[in-house]
């Protein structure tokens, strides 16, 4: 079997247009139990690198929920700040620290 389809469940690969290019996308079925437990397969978790759990942050974009690792999602709110704050050094992490600590001075 195609390895992108060996996840188990009810598999589909659907293109996407994203921030990193054009992707993949492969698709299992699952169930969410009336407690909200949800069993992710193990080759999704293992592509991830939660083979032996973790935490994972959970987006709500209109009717859809999207799953990423806690490392995923800093790193992608980390490109875009860079993004965002590209050419204004004086909007650095430190800078808003040091503002802060100037605030409490004040006080």
């Amino acid at each position: 079997a195609d390895k992108a389809l060996a996840f188990g469940g009810i598999r589909a690969i659907f293109l996407k247009n994203g921030l990193r290019g054009i992707f993949a996308m492969k698709y299992a079925h699952a169930i969410v139990s009336a407690s909200g437990r949800l069993s992710l397969p193990a080759g999704f978790r293992k592509a991830v690198g939660l083979e032996r759990g973790g935490n994972v942050v959970i987006a709500l974009d209109g009717r859809e929920m999207h799953i990423m690792t806690t490392a995923e999602a800093v790193a992608r709110a980390q490109a875009l700040s860079r993004r965002l704050l590209k050419g204004k050094p004086k909007f650095s992490l430190d800078d808003f620290i040091a503002e802060r600590h100037r605030e409490a001075e004040r006080e």
